[in-house]
């Protein structure tokens, strides 16, 4: 088996990318998995995880769970996704809870080369890939999510005179 990936990709804001190519698979064709970290503002910076594999057929929206080992062998994290078809054969994968995120995200971040299993409903491995860390995820991720406390920090300023005011004519109008 053969990995081939590209550079993190950051040139859109709020999105820290990067495409795998495995090949030269006994009985396999060459395919593609692509992972997407996009940072989102709420309350606070959120993450959220897709993964698109140009060759996991599943013809209807399932529920799995990844199993990601660092190397050396660590606790494996377990994070749920929902697979949902898209269309030309492949699937996308949507990580469900918001700490499951953020684990997945540490996982990229220990600069370790990582296998990552894929579990059906049933127990069954979907798929079971080696994924090569060359330690670039942390810089890339960092910058992005500095980039969005600052947005959230300026947002703050200028909704907290809004909220202070509000605040204030409560008090005011309900001592």
């Amino acid at each position: 088996m053969r990995v081939d990936y590209t550079q993190w990709y950051v040139d859109q804001p709020k999105l820290v990318a990067r495409q795998y190519k495995f090949s030269q698979m006994d009985d396999t064709p060459d395919f593609t998995f692509e992972i997407r970290f996009m940072l989102d503002l709420g309350l606070g910076v959120y993450t959220h995880i897709v993964m698109m594999m140009s060759l996991l057929g599943i013809e209807e929206e399932t529920r799995a769970v990844l199993r990601i080992l660092t190397k050396p062998r660590t606790q494996p994290i377990f994070v749920e996704v929902v697979a949902e078809p898209d269309g030309s054969g492949g699937a996308v994968l949507r990580v469900v809870e918001r700490e499951q995120s953020m684990n997945c995200v540490k996982a990229f971040e220990a600069a370790r080369d990582m296998e990552i299993e894929c579990l059906a409903e049933n127990g069954e491995t979907q798929f079971q890939l080696l994924f090569p860390n060359d330690g670039e995820f942390k810089a890339h991720y960092d910058s992005c999510y500095s980039q969005m406390i600052e947005q959230l920090q300026k947002e703050q300023k200028i909704a907290g005179g809004f909220w202070e005011r509000a605040q204030n004519y409560l008090k005011d109008r309900y001592p």
